[in-house]
């Protein structure tokens, strides 16, 4: 019975999929999870030592093609779509958990009666998606997962989920409701009761009510990092709000308007500079050099050279009145090094601004609003170099590769789905081009 459920559900999640595009407003990726022969997964539980309910087989074994997919609109960001894992990933990823239980009983001050829900999840689960907060089957239950969050179940069984997630139009992370319009000509109506939904209203209750203040998140993160023995934090200063007649002044000397989402991100601080480094937990299998971040909002103006994003930058960055780069306005040096020349920049100013890569002299789009990069900005926690994953041409190689590989090992609860450019074009080679 579980196993024509399963297939039938699994059925209209691709038939979702295949609709949602008409609704329109989403950036969807396709993705494709292989059937499993009934060999491969005898063996993946043989090998993790656990007997899989028959609807979480039948998934495995039927296959799934899906997408993962954003939105960014005036009520926030919202995602949907999970990255779910055939049996090699579930092997590595459940292995993970498991070395997490080994060391909590491992250390000496653990005691079998002591013994958390986390310990007791990652002895016996088993991941089915990618990046945290991972779904995990427990033979108590479906679990969303991260070692960062109280551990709450969702539901009995994975057939239960995927009912659910389904009838929520597949929603993954964040805001709902900024997700609603676009799902609604597909849905209909929005869901009065949902076990998923309800669950993540509960687990992250700020998702379901007006955009926490950016000032307050970015003072949580840096709170977290300074509550972690892992990391030292040697530099954080945050400003206080820049008056109305400040930010009119910049947007005059931004061409008359500021980009969206400008004078509301000022109005609660004028500026941030923080710098963080890891210092002890470091991981085996790092790929880059000793984790440390790097994050530097500049003031929104000031009547000097340099003095803020919109003051004037001749001379520092831009040489002549021809030069195209005069276009650009430096935003925030996050990922990079001190006194180092790269920059998150708005180009074109005045203009329809969106978030560039200013990097070795060239120009990079990523294709996201003030909002979708600060919303990454504080995943990442301006780790080294990070701002090279959204951007076409640097993803591959070098730092940016390496900041994706091993952002997941230093913070548990990185979202690594966030981190893909929302545009095709690579780094600007004609500055006359309109689409540029």
């Amino acid at each position: 019975m579980a196993s024509t459920s399963v297939t039938e559900i699994c059925a209209r999640i691709e038939s979702f999929f295949d609709t949602l595009p008409k609704a329109g407003g989403i950036d969807l990726r396709r993705a494709e999870l292989p059937s499993t022969d009934a060999g491969k997964l005898k063996e993946l539980q043989s090998q993790l030592g656990v007997t899989l309910p028959d609807d979480v087989r039948a998934f495995l074994a039927r296959g799934l093609k899906f997408a993962t997919g954003a939105i960014e609109t005036e009520a926030g960001f919202g995602s949907i779509g999970f990255a779910f894992l055939g049996p090699d990933q579930i092997l590595r990823a459940t292995t993970i958990l498991r070395d997490l239980a080994k060391e909590a009983e491992e250390d000496e001050d653990f005691e079998e009666e002591d013994e958390d829900e986390h310990v007791e999840l990652q002895r016996d689960g088993v991941c089915l998606t990618h990046a945290e907060p991972q779904l995990v089957w427990t033979p108590r239950g479906v679990f969303h997962y991260s070692v960062r969050n109280p551990v709450r179940r969702v539901c009995g069984t994975w057939t239960e989920f995927l009912e659910a997630w389904l009838a929520s139009g597949c929603f993954a992370s964040h805001s709902y409701d900024a997700l609603w319009p676009a799902l609604a000509p597909t849905l209909g109506t929005k869901p009065a009761k949902n076990m998923w939904l309800d669950y993540y209203r509960r687990q992250f209750p700020a998702s379901s009510s007006a955009r926490t203040p950016f000032r307050e998140r970015f003072l949580a993160m840096v709170e977290e990092l300074r509550g972690d023995d892992r990391f030292e934090v040697t530099t954080f200063e945050i400003g206080a709000p820049a008056s109305p007649e400040l930010i009119a002044e910049a947007a005059k000397a931004g061409g008359g308007t500021l980009p969206e989402g400008v004078a509301e991100l000022y109005a609660e601080f004028n500026g941030l500079q923080l710098v963080w480094k890891q210092v002890d937990g470091f991981d085996d299998d790092l790929e880059g050099g000793e984790p440390e971040g790097y994050i530097c909002i500049e003031r929104i103006y000031a009547p000097h050279v340099a003095g803020g994003v919109f003051s004037d930058w001749r001379g520092a960055l831009y040489f002549g009145d021809d030069d195209p780069l005069r276009a650009m306005k430096p935003f925030d040096n996050s990922g990079g090094e001190l006194g180092a020349n790269t920059h998150a920049v708005f180009f074109p100013v005045p203009g329809q601004a969106t978030i560039h890569y200013h990097h070795d002299g060239d120009l990079h789009p990523t294709g996201y609003t003030l909002e979708g990069y600060l919303e990454r900005l504080l995943v990442s926690r301006g780790y080294r170099y990070w701002t090279g994953s959204l951007c076409v041409d640097l993803r591959e190689g070098g730092a940016a590769e390496e900041f994706l590989h091993d952002a997941p090992l230093v913070f548990p609860d990185f979202e690594a789905s966030l981190f893909e450019p929302n545009t095709k074009k690579g780094k600007i080679e004609d500055f006359d081009d309109d689409e540029a």
